[in-house]
């Protein structure tokens, strides 16, 4: 509806002058206009006096609504109530008004001081109409989220149908008899067609173009994670249209009298049926009509088996100077040079629920009890023991061989050496003695005495004093064992554990070394234009193709942008009032890593080898705002809930999204049990109180193995007092309900945490506005304890975004061309 002021011509008046103004006073003061405005007026009245029947959930925007009602409702009453007024001519007003001031006395002066004088007509139209543009705003941005809510649903379901049709067509050579029935398979199809299309005819009134767009992305990529003998299976049993009548589509398929008619006269095949005239829904209801050939879906774990070295090369956008730890193999190295047993150490307790911590005290264990097992074979009185450990010294020391030839440079005369005294067949002949049931000890001692000094000669330097240090233990060793056959297999398998120990340090540094070189290359040449020529070459040029070809190349990346579209208009509306407050939004930018270009010095300028995070704003509606839209929408669980994988640009950053997921699950549950804690106590909880709770939290949260149970017991005891029985299973019962998928708490904490997250992606994490609009929105949900744990993963995600965009750009642009 368009504002009332647009009535009048520009340069009218509103001013009640006028034949213009005359028809329109007539018209709205007309019994069928007054009529029409009095029921409007009693159905506004009812549903703001009873919003809780009207609104699902109570929100902000729901307050929004109901105060924009409200403030509209107080305009147009007292309007009505004018217009509602009989009309008296001028002329006659005058003559009223003369005779009434003949005969009044000095009573009537007053009540004529004590009522108001009503408002001009044409001031009480301006203002009823700003206030109803305001409720129409409001009102629209309340129902686009409905409606938004309700196509992702719908999205869901249709995946789920089509996910589940895929599985049953696929089934055909199971031993279940309707599933290699082809009358049946048939009926599947049909049924599963027609229920696509009633869902698509919703969602296209709901979304429009753009969402049937993200209804055939969904689709699609779930026939692409299918695999191709799956979608082969569902072309077999192209769904048969039952009549081309309207009444024949909206008609479910189980009731088709072709079908019927089929089963009567025993038929149970559907050749005689002719194919359906239009195309289906579920693989055209695209706003992408296919311009060009068919594009096959990209293979991500084959594209990435051709291109091994890219997952470390990734590493390096995110810090040149990343390099592989060598800590776990330097804290093994200390146990085979000292001999230790790690079960003899006191272990001190893991307050923080150290995982990486454990996971080096159990690889010591195993490294112990391998190199144990074989010390015990070789010295065992058993015959086949010590055939054994004859084969697995071998194995392991013409292994140890190749990958010392691998290491040393190529161009070393020690290479060839190397090949032939760790060559299988001549251990095979140097080692075995007595018949082949023993080994040559001695043979053994000097073979590694001479494959020690070449890897210390090769190592690094700041390794030397290490290799020495060894080299003497196992010399001490070896003159106290004399002639011990039992000694001198200690002796032997100690010294084979440090130079296996060694080599894995060795090749640790050559690749860290090479890791060095590599960075330097990408100083020079640009991290980011070096991944892009990298991903061109995995998934293809995004230049040389139309965005239908693209978008069937890369379909988990069209469906992951077109996912996230849906809720533009929810964040645009966050996304404008975030603009009163920090100002105007500026061009968009992006501050790629500090580098040299060539022969002269970046932009940039700096000496940093990190990818810096992104600190320019960027609108919603673009394909940046998208991106960060959908990766907020990936760690809130959005993605999992609509059985969407990974977008095939997001490859190599799956352990980072699974850690960010992991991060706000962590801080989801974290505010809920510090929201139990104070409810509880029945008292605020202070700053170290806070801080304390929140570290003993995070200690049991980061435990693999932690239940239910366990987060209740902690938050009984953080609660205070004496923790019993009934404190805890009435604080799992509630952590149960709050926590349980679906629950109002946790949809508010999430949607308050996303929020939040999302406005620091898209003004940038240093934006003061942006962080005053995340410490709104986290109080407003409960999470205010969390700003700073918000902040920080915001600004993981952050570099997250910094790599994607500059790495996946041209893919991102055309893919989200027309989902803007």
């Amino acid at each position: 509806m368009p504002p009332l002021r647009s009535i009048a011509s520009g340069g009218e008046s509103l001013e009640p002058s006028g034949s213009s103004f005359e028809r329109l006073a007539a018209s709205l003061s007309s019994p069928s206009t007054l009529k029409a405005a009095q029921a409007l007026l009693a159905r506004l009245e009812a549903r703001v006096a009873n919003k809780e029947v009207v609104f699902n959930v109570q929100g902000e925007r729901e307050a929004s609504l109901a105060a924009a009602a409200r403030s509209m409702l107080s305009a147009f009453e007292p309007l009505l109530a004018r217009l509602a007024e009989p009309a008296v001519p001028q002329a006659g007003r005058a003559a009223s008004t003369e005779a009434d001031a003949g005969g009044a006395g000095e009573g009537n002066e007053a009540d004529d001081e004590a009522t108001p004088m009503p408002a001009p007509l044409a001031a009480m139209l301006q203002t009823f109409d700003e206030r109803w543009i305001v409720y129409l705003e409001q009102f629209v941005c309340w129902k686009s989220a409905d409606a938004a809510g309700l196509e992702a649903e719908l999205i869901r379901v249709a995946v789920e149908l089509e996910s589940s049709r895929l599985a049953k067509m696929a089934g055909g050579a199971s031993p279940s008899a309707r599933l290699r029935s082809s009358e049946d398979r048939q009926a599947i199809a049909n049924q599963v067609e027609h229920d696509l299309r009633l869902i698509g005819d919703r969602v296209q009134k709901l979304g429009g173009t753009q969402g049937s767009a993200r209804l055939a992305a969904a689709l699609a990529a779930v026939r692409a994670a299918a695999g191709p003998e799956r979608a082969a299976a569902v072309q077999e049993a192209e769904p048969q249209s039952p009549t081309k009548t309207a009444a024949g589509l909206s008609r479910s398929p189980s009731q088709s009298p072709i079908k019927k008619a089929a089963r009567s006269r025993g038929e149970y095949s559907a050749a005689g049926a002719g194919p359906m005239d239009g195309a289906v829904l579920s693989r055209s209801s695209s706003s992408m009509s296919v311009t060009g050939p068919a594009e096959q879906a990209v293979d991500v774990a084959a594209a990435l088996a051709h291109h091994k070295n890219l997952g470390i090369m990734w590493h390096l956008l995110y810090d040149l100077e990343w390099q592989l730890s060598t800590a776990d193999l330097e804290t093994l190295l200390v146990d085979a040079l000292n001999d230790k047993d790690p079960k003899e150490e006191v272990q001190p307790i893991v307050q923080e629920a150290d995982v990486a911590a454990v996971q080096l005290h159990v690889k010591r264990l195993a490294e112990r009890a391998f190199w144990a097992a074989l010390e015990e074979r070789l010295v065992g009185s058993a015959e086949g023991d010590q055939l054994q450990a004859v084969e697995q010294v071998i194995a392991l020391l013409a292994d140890l061989g190749t990958q010392l030839s691998e290491v040393l440079p190529a161009s070393a005369h020690e290479v060839e050496e190397v090949r032939l005294r760790l060559d299988p067949a001549r251990l095979q002949e140097v080692l075995p003695a007595s018949g082949g049931r023993m080994l040559d000890l001695p043979s053994l001692l000097a073979l590694l005495e001479w494959a020690g000094h070449l890897v210390t000669r090769f190592g690094a330097p700041a390794r030397d004093a290490t290799a020495a240090a060894g080299q003497a233990a196992v010399h001490r060793q070896l003159a106290s064992a004399g002639a011990d056959p039992v000694a001198l297999a200690a002796v032997a398998v100690r010294g084979l554990r440090l130079l296996a120990t060694q080599l894995k340090l060795l090749r640790l540094d050559a690749a860290n070394a090479h890791l060095r070189l590599l960075a330097k290359q990408l100083r020079m040449e640009g991290a980011a234009a070096y991944a892009t020529s990298k991903f061109e070459q995995m998934l293809g040029s995004a230049q040389g193709c139309s965005p239908e070809q693209l978008g069937q190349r890369l379909p988990h990346t069209r469906a992951w942008l077109a996912a996230a579209s849906g809720q533009l208009p929810h964040v645009e509306q966050i996304e404008a009032g975030l603009l009163r407050e920090s100002g105007a939004l500026a061009p968009e930018a992006q501050a790629l890593p500090q580098m040299r270009a060539g022969l002269r010095a970046s932009a940039a300028g700096g000496s940093s080898t990190k990818m810096e995070p992104l600190v320019a704003p960027v609108r919603a509606r673009s394909w940046r705002g998208l991106v960060r839209l959908g990766l907020v929408q990936l760690i809130s669980g959005e993605g999992a809930a609509m059985r969407l994988p990974t977008p095939e640009t997001l490859c190599l950053d799956g352990a980072r999204l699974h850690a960010a997921q992991g991060e706000l699950q962590h801080l989801l549950v974290t505010a809920t049990c510090l929201l139990l804690v104070r409810q509880s106590a029945g008292r605020e909880l202070n700053g170290s109180e806070v801080h304390l709770a929140k570290r003993r939290l995070r200690a049991v949260l980061c435990d693999p193995a932690v239940r239910l149970p366990d987060i209740a017991a902690e938050c009984a005891q953080l609660a205070g007092g004496e923790s019993n029985a009934a404190q805890e299973r009435g604080m799992h019962d509630s952590l149960q309900r709050m926590l349980s998928r679906g629950a109002g708490a946790l949809k508010a904490l999430t949607s308050g945490f996303s929020t939040a997250l999302l406005a620091l992606l898209l003004l940038g994490v240093d934006s003061s506005a942006a962080k005053m609009e995340a410490e709104r929105v986290l109080r407003k949900c409960g999470g205010a304890d969390l700003v700073a744990e918000v902040h920080k993963l915001a600004m993981e995600l952050s570099r997250l975004v910094a790599v994607t965009e500059a790495v996946a750009a041209p893919w991102y642009e055309k893919l989200s061309s027309d989902l803007l």
